[in-house]
């Protein structure tokens, strides 16, 4: 080849390498349940590659899971989204969400459902399940607080 091909096949390898290096290349993703404050995360790839699935039942969940498994249900929502370029650094962060239900993390949830009655348990998922929006953004008010009030160091 001669050195004017060469020197032209360098400066477009250096160009798509400027241009790659500001491009996502992965995407990380955590969805939570709306219905039962479990959550899921995985990082996704080109071509529809998912690595790193995990997967958190709440303490809701497998409540629900024993004592009713056939009412089971799940609406997951997508809570934060990050994305990396070729040198792993981080190019975006998703939004954060602003209504009560989204800070119902494992951890609220988990001490709240600690310190409650089984019949509690099952009216709180009947109404992150089925009320209307202002009546769930209460409740969860309300779980979140109590969760508050008894988690140490809180």
């Amino acid at each position: 080849m001669s050195g004017k091909v060469c020197l032209l096949i360098s400066f477009v390898a250096l160009a798509i390498a400027c241009c790659c290096s500001a491009w996502p290349v992965r995407h990380e993703y955590v969805a939570r349940c709306l219905f039962t404050a479990s959550e899921k995360s995985w990082s996704q790839w080109p071509l529809g590659i998912k690595t790193n699935e995990k997967y958190s039942a709440s303490a809701l969940e497998r409540f629900v899971l024993h004592r009713y498994p056939q009412e089971i249900d799940h609406k997951w929502t997508v809570r934060t989204v990050r994305s990396y370029d070729w040198a792993d650094h981080p190019l975006s962060a998703g939004p954060n969400e602003r209504d009560a239900v989204h800070y119902l993390t494992l951890d609220f949830v988990g001490a709240w459902c600690a310190h409650v009655t089984e019949a509690e348990q099952k009216a709180l998922y009947g109404t992150l399940r089925f009320a209307d929006a202002s009546t769930i953004s209460h409740r969860a008010q309300e779980v979140i607080m109590a969760a508050h009030r008894s988690m140490p160091g809180w």
